[in-house]
């Protein structure tokens, strides 16, 4: 995966990646080993190409209601995925970084993370740490079981950082910033 400028992350079978680390430390490059579940985009992924396929042939993609900054292409998408794009994005290295570069180049500077442990922010900041305007980012869960209230901190968070939210499911009356 490349999240960001420098560090990258290896995956690969356990053996490998300590084969890879060792090699690491000899040369005085910092590394640490993430036991991780999923084996991210690596060969290991290959074995399910032809179930993918098989098994979800038979769905018609539809173009995206929202388009979307593509961590498998770094590039923002508004037409329909094919099965060759989920097969990529789960085969191919993760493209984060050109997907934040990218949604920043186009002007955004809130990000929120969609995901089970907020793993990015730092990733983030380091991106931009060099650019004239900040970037906001907001975590949305945190792995602890407690889904509402995250969400609620998501937006409260975001609301905080300047984005504009609609509160208005949530507030019913007129509501302003002070």
């Amino acid at each position: 995966a490349v999240n960001q400028d420098a560090p990258l992350t290896v995956a690969g079978p356990e053996e490998s990646v300590r084969k890879f680390l060792a090699e690491c430390k000899r040369r005085r490059v910092a590394g640490k080993m993430l036991y991780i579940p999923s084996p991210f985009p690596t060969r290991a992924r290959e074995g399910l190409k032809a179930a993918l396929y098989e098994r979800l042939s038979h769905i018609k993609a539809e173009p995206p209601k929202m388009p979307f900054y593509s961590t498998a292409t770094g590039k923002l998408l508004s037409a329909a995925t094919d099965l060759d794009y989920w097969y990529a994005n789960m085969r191919l290295p993760v493209l984060f970084a050109s997907a934040a570069k990218n949604a920043y180049a186009d002007g955004f500077r809130h990000f929120l993370e969609i995901g089970p442990s907020p793993v990015l922010r730092s990733s983030m900041r380091d991106l931009f740490r060099n650019e004239q305007e900040a970037v906001a980012t907001s975590p949305t869960l945190f792995n602890n079981d407690k889904e509402p209230e995250d969400f609620t901190a998501a937006r409260a968070n975001a609301w905080q950082s300047g984005w504009t939210i609609d509160l208005s499911k949530h507030f019913p009356h007129e509501f302003s910033r002070r």
